[in-house]
């Protein structure tokens, strides 16, 4: 029985040994993800009515971008949510009292390619290795109502400086859920002024 005492330091040993292959051993998700076409932020454009102080708001669409890193499993990206946040980092309440949420339809390749052509491609296919994953981009859409970009400019105290956190959920290839942080994402109001009449937008 003097032996079973040895049992927990080779138990530690054998995951030491194997520490720097765990990755591969418990393959997660891990994407990159940013805002598509260079695109570094999310714009609200703003013309003013110099006489009347009429206003309207116009929310620039934007799209994401998604890639596996080196190594990363795939994933199906179904969703997204945003919150909105004051430069300060108060948290921006909309006016229906909830977060800004989509569908997503993105299907992302895993960070693994096989160099002799592997099919199917895996991290266990003897000629595997890791490697960025190809970028997909999502379609356009507004990323955040016109009611609530008119109160976040009203409550904000300059034009620039309020942010975004966007949130990606979907399944890896592994069938477990998998959760993306994207932050932060500055919203820019651009103002301008005019004497030609303008629509107004109200919230």
């Amino acid at each position: 029985m003097r032996h079973l005492r040895f049992l927990p330091l080779l138990l530690i040993t054998a995951f030491l040994l194997t520490s720097c292959n765990i990755y591969q051993l418990l393959p997660r998700a891990d994407l990159n993800i940013s805002l598509a076409d260079s695109q570094s932020q999310m714009q609200v454009d703003v013309a003013i009515r110099r006489d009347t102080g009429d206003r309207t708001f116009t929310v620039n669409e934007v799209a994401l971008q998604a890639n596996a890193r080196p190594g990363s499993l795939g994933v199906d990206l179904s969703d997204f949510e945003i919150e909105y946040f004051y430069a300060d980092g108060t948290k921006f309440e909309t006016l229906g009292g909830g977060t800004f949420k989509g569908k997503l339809s993105m299907s992302i390749p895993s960070g693994v390619a096989c160099s002799a052509g592997s099919v199917p491609c895996k991290q266990s296919s003897p000629d595997s290795y890791y490697t960025d994953g190809e970028p997909k981009v999502s379609g356009s859409f507004a990323p955040i109502a016109g009611a609530d970009a008119i109160k976040l400019y009203d409550g904000a105290k300059s034009e620039a400086g309020s942010y975004a956190t966007i949130t990606v959920r979907g399944i890896d290839s592994n069938g477990n859920a998998y959760s993306g942080v994207l932050t932060p994402v500055t919203i820019t109001f651009y103002t301008t002024f005019t004497d030609a009449p303008v629509a107004p937008t109200n919230p």
